[in-house]
């Protein structure tokens, strides 16, 4: 089994080189650089369980766009040892819980700010030792990639390096972990380690200095609250990203299926009651995203809450619904018309008639459109 990561293009071998990969001139990727600082922007601030903020960011037009040509053209090259996830095509955090199935016993810990604790310094560590770019390139890339010294969250970019933090030091630990017929994971700042055959007391001082020692190297700091750091054995429920592990299939954790039947019983009330449709239809695009969740957890009954989402929703007022799908009127542009379709589509649930309404209003509303794109490439 291969535990390191490996880069599969040639190295950037210069500025010229980097600069024609992003379809930039030199002039403008220097100009790029020297405002990438500024380029981030605030996008949100949520206040986390400990009471501290997440602040995630949104990068600028020109930066976005480079960005997304780095992410594309040098991350996407990358190929990750199964212990990595995060990020990668055709993998979400339930395959990572999955890793645990059958666990006897499990190991967390997390890693407390972990993308704001990543230094420029580190970011250019990786460019440099790990994809072999000149010091030039490493550069740019590094200042391109961080904002005032640091990684920020948000950008497209951060999880794709979080991803390769540890690329020298981790292959030795998993190395270690399997010797020991330990299973190992990181999931960006998330770290699992089971075993399906024992218990594993005695190894996990060991297993602590080692991990801790790897997060000192590269300057990040263990999370040690108790909810973040600890370790349980089957005798009691075991979790990896809230999916239970402790059998032979992952599964939901009874909060959340909850969750969902309370968010169903709400939903029947809205409808029951004439709610606003506008209200409706984003309460069953949330139920629908939290179903989506349970059904990636092989959650047993899900089909029976989709079940239940059809019936409550086919009983939404049809005059209401053919009323809202007039909304189509208002459309300008074709990213409006996409945006609104994805809502409206919902209602074509309730009746035959209702999606004849919905499919007309469409039609006339891209019909409409399109002889206004016509005009202006005309005139």
């Amino acid at each position: 089994m291969n535990l390191q990561p490996k880069y599969t293009q040639k190295p950037v071998g210069s500025i010229k080189a980097l600069a024609n990969l992003l379809n930039l001139t030199l002039n403008e990727l220097e100009e790029l650089i020297q405002s990438s600082n500024n380029d981030y922007i605030i996008a949100s601030k949520i206040e986390k369980a400990d009471g501290s903020l997440r602040v995630t960011y949104k990068a600028k037009q020109k930066l976005r766009i480079a960005l997304d040509t780095i992410k594309s053209r040098i991350f996407d090259k990358v190929k990750h040892p199964d212990y990595i996830a995060a990020g990668q095509l055709g993998k979400s955090y339930t395959n990572n819980a999955k890793a645990h199935i059958n666990s006897k016993m499990l190991m967390s810990e997390d890693i407390k700010n972990f993308f704001p604790s990543i230094s420029t310094k580190e970011v250019n560590r990786i460019f440099q030792h790990f994809f072999c770019f000149p010091p030039e390139v490493s550069n740019a890339l590094s200042e391109l990639s961080t904002k005032d010294g640091f990684l920020v969250q948000g950008s497209p970019l951060s999880g794709e390096i979080a991803n390769l933090i540890f690329y020298q030091d981790e292959p030795e630990l998993v190395e270690y972990c399997q010797s020991q017929e330990l299973r190992y994971t990181r999931y960006y700042d998330d770290i699992h380690i089971s075993s399906d055959k024992k218990e594993f007391h005695e190894l996990i001082p060991h297993l602590k200095s080692k991990i801790y020692r790897i997060f000192g190297k590269h300057g990040v700091r263990p999370h040690r609250s108790k909810k973040k750091s600890h370790f349980s054995t089957c005798s009691s429920r075991l979790s990896v990203h809230d999916v239970t592990v402790n059998s032979k299939k992952t599964n939901p954790s009874h909060e959340r299926i909850s969750k969902v039947r309370q968010l169903l019983f709400t939903y029947e009330y809205m409808v029951d009651n004439n709610s606003n449709i506008e209200d409706i239809i984003k309460k069953h695009r949330s139920i629908r995203g939290h179903i989506n969740t349970l059904q990636q957890q092989d959650y047993s009954q899900v089909n029976r809450l989709k079940e239940q989402l059809s019936f409550i929703t086919r009983k939404i007022n049809e005059s209401e619904a053919k009323k809202y799908a007039r909304k189509y009127r208002k459309v300008k542009s074709k990213k409006e018309l996409t945006q609104f379709s994805s809502k409206v589509c919902i209602l074509k649930k309730i009746s035959v008639r209702v999606a004849m309404v919905i499919n007309s209003e469409k039609k006339a509303a891209d019909d409409k459109i399109k002889r206004k794109l016509s005009r202006n490439s005309v005139s």
